[in-house]
C-alpha cells in the first residue's frame, strides 16, 4: 500500500491550480513564499503554476509593500465555485 506521503505528491494540474486559489482566497494578499509552502511546491513548478495562472487572470499581483503579494480575481474565485460544484457532483453517494 503507498504511503500517504507519496498520494499527496501526485496531483493533477487542477488539483494545484485550485490549492493556489484557495490559499490566495483564505489569506486576502499571500505572499509568493506563502502559496508555494501551502500548496506544497518547490519554486520552479510554483513560479510556473503563478505565471499560468496570472496569464488566465485568475491571480493578480498586487504591489502593496515591500514583499510581492498576489489576489485572487473575480475570474479565480468563479474557478474555486465551479470546481467545488464538481467535487460535489462527483463524491459517491450514500445509501441510507
Amino acid at each position: 500500500m503507498p504511503s500517504r506521503i507519496l498520494q499527496q505528491t501526485h496531483r493533477e494540474q487542477y488539483e494545484i491550480i485550485q490549492q493556489l486559489l484557495q490559499t490566495a482566497f483564505s489569506k486576502v494578499e499571500a505572499t509568493q513564499f506563502e502559496l508555494a509552502y501551502q500548496s506544497q511546491l518547490n519554486w520552479p513548478r510554483f513560479t510556473y503554476y503563478r505565471d499560468f495562472l496570472i496569464s488566465q487572470e485568475l491571480l493578480i499581483p498586487s504591489n502593496k509593500g515591500p514583499t510581492q503579494h498576489y489576489e485572487i480575481t473575480r475570474k479565480g474565485e468563479h474557478y474555486l465555485q465551479v470546481f467545488g460544484e464538481l467535487e460535489d457532483d462527483l463524491r459517491p453517494v450514500t445509501a441510507l
